[in-house]
């Protein structure tokens, strides 16, 4: 639990924080300073200063002070992002991935000895041997998918996803559309395709969808007595997971950050010079996507009859399952102020000159200002570490 002390500060010193990048944003530019220069101070002034004052986390003020100095045009996203494509800033993030293995397997402990042994005869000696190990460094060209906007976009954007699990919020929303449509099975397969089509924007990944849908459809399947050992029933069953495993690829299709590859793609089609933005991959996509989401699950049901058609407990179940839940909690609000937000801001992107990536910066800023994600749940996505390693060098 957060200390009482450590909310007073962050009530005082969050105030004090914007007041203090507002007031240095309009205060004159001194002679010699460009205005953007000027208002990279202003803002970065006041990310130092909500740190030292405990208003914020430090990476949520680098967050937010890098969202805020790219969506106001101060300085151009490449920069912006460079550096994550450091190489002295990855030879601590690879330390430490590589940290927990050298001591596990007591290598690390028979290194020092080596090192010890050859050159411990001096403080010095051994001041050497860093400088020998140091100038064995790769140069920072290697790095520079570290720094690409698409992955980048994809690495934030599953943070942000763990929010919409965390809180609930997607659970809440698979359960609403259930009520609405649940009454037959055809209508709990469209049911499965909307919440889907709904959460897909905030997961780039359909394997971290299918742990919010996964649990929605077993249990819609159980409620209407499917269960894999009954060979009567257990076709209500297969039916709703071949539809949840199809509403997946749909989805991804449907939405530019749906799946870790289309951004790739994009900054694929980018080099070749063709610009696809948020809005107008949904307008391309949206044809072809939406008929197979209508089509789908009348095939499915053709091809792999469910046996029964009407599921009448179903809406019932999920309004108990919602009442359950209770009203909206304060984290589910604000995930999904911010999930609007950042659809917003990327649908609009092509139009008010928005970076896709700094509003992605800018909405993980806020889950973090907010509390609603932690330091710890950052810690805890190792797989969304994986991912950008992977993506990055694929792009070095």
């Amino acid at each position: 639990m957060t200390a009482p002390g450590s909310n007073r500060r962050a009530l005082l010193g969050r105030p004090a924080t914007f007041a203090l990048a507002l007031g240095l944003w309009f205060t004159p530019i001194p002679s010699g300073l460009t205005s953007q220069a000027w208002h990279l101070f202003a803002i970065f002034a006041a990310a130092i200063f909500s740190v030292i004052v405990a208003a914020f986390p430090l990476l949520t003020a680098a967050m937010l002070a890098a969202a805020a100095a790219v969506l106001t045009g101060t300085i151009a996203p490449a920069k912006a992002f460079a550096g994550f494509a450091n190489g002295s800033v990855l030879l601590v993030v690879v330390a430490f991935l590589v940290a927990s293995s050298v001591v596990k397997s007591g290598l690390g402990r028979r290194i020092s000895f080596l090192v010890v042994s050859a050159f411990g005869r001096s403080t010095l000696g051994l001041a050497y041997s860093i400088f020998l190990t140091d100038a064995a460094i790769a140069p920072a060209l290697a790095f520079a998918g570290f720094a690409n906007g698409s992955v980048l976009l994809v690495v934030v954007a599953f943070l942000v996803a763990s929010s919409v699990v965390k809180s609930g919020l997607g659970r809440r929303i698979s359960f609403l559309v259930v009520s609405a449509f649940g009454r037959s099975t055809l209508g709990l397969a469209y049911s499965i395709f909307l919440t889907d089509a709904a959460i897909a924007p905030a997961f780039p990944s359909n394997t971290a969808r299918s742990g919010v849908l996964y649990p929605i459809v077993l249990s819609l399947a159980e409620g209407a007595g499917s269960t894999p050992h009954d060979e009567k029933k257990r076709r209500v069953g297969g039916y709703l997971m071949f539809c949840g495993m199809a509403s997946l690829a749909v989805s991804s299709a449907l939405w530019l950050t749906a799946t870790s590859v289309n951004p790739i793609g994009v900054e694929i089609a980018r080099q070749f010079g063709l610009k696809i933005d948020f809005g107008s991959w949904l307008l391309a996509a949206s044809v072809p996507a939406l008929a197979a989401a209508l089509l789908l699950p009348v095939v499915l049901y053709w091809l792999f009859p469910p046996g029964v058609r009407a599921t009448p407990d179903a809406p019932a179940a999920a309004r108990a399952a919602l009442r359950s839940m209770g009203p909206l909690t304060r984290d589910e609000k604000v995930v999904a102020v911010a999930f609007l937000l950042m659809v917003t801001g990327w649908v609009t992107a092509g139009t008010l000159k928005l970076d896709l990536t700094a509003v992605a910066f800018g909405g993980l800023g806020a889950l973090l200002a907010t509390s609603v994600l932690t330091l710890d749940d950052i810690a805890q996505e190792g797989g969304t570490l994986a991912t950008y390693l992977w993506l990055a060098v694929l792009f070095a």
